[in-house]
């Protein structure tokens, strides 16, 4: 899987201070294995944008899954738009 998002605001998103991204809607979905990615680079200061690379497994029940990400700062705020998704299997 692969989302890539931008740092559209004023703050520098940084790894050591728990920037990542996580499912959205529904907010934990363990459906697909995991449920937060963490940065891929030390920081993303306004205006670049991160990559996420990672692996997520397909539900053992065939249907259609919520499967939204979106940016947060782990343990203060979820940000931004999200990645809205739904996927049939």
């Amino acid at each position: 899987m692969k989302l890539t998002f931008k740092n559209t605001g004023n703050v520098t998103w940084s790894r050591s201070e728990l920037y990542r991204i996580g499912t959205s809607n529904p907010v934990d979905n363990t459906s697909f294995g995991t449920v937060r990615v963490d940065l891929g680079v030390a920081s993303v200061a306004p205006g670049q944008s991160a990559t996420f690379n990672f692996q997520v497994k397909a539900p053992a029940t065939a249907g259609s899954y919520l499967f939204d990400w979106g940016m947060l700062w782990e343990y203060h705020l979820r940000f931004g738009q999200t990645s809205p998704s739904k996927k049939s299997l």
